[in-house]
């Protein structure tokens, strides 16, 4: 099994990869990386910046399950927008 780490260091070159991980960085340490990676969700529709935080919490807070047979898998992602 791959981990994420496996299947993306093939196809990047080294500095390439020097460079996402420096980006990655700078935003994880930057004033508020939430509100930098939700403006990156449709920034051609401007406002709704409640609904682009929530949905990117949605996105990467899925909690993990281990089932029985040690199977890991991600959590459910449910999302409902009205409006």
């Amino acid at each position: 099994k791959k981990s994420y780490d496996d299947s993306i260091s093939g196809s990047l070159a080294e500095e390439e990869r020097l460079k996402l991980e420096e980006q990655i960085r700078e935003i994880a340490t930057g004033d508020d990386p939430v509100g930098t990676l939700s403006s990156a969700i449709a920034p051609e529709i401007f406002g709704h910046e409640d609904i682009k935080r929530a949905l990117l919490l949605q996105l990467v807070g899925g909690c993990t399950r281990k089932l029985p047979d040690g199977m890991r898998i991600r959590g459910d992602i449910n999302i409902c927008l009205m409006g």
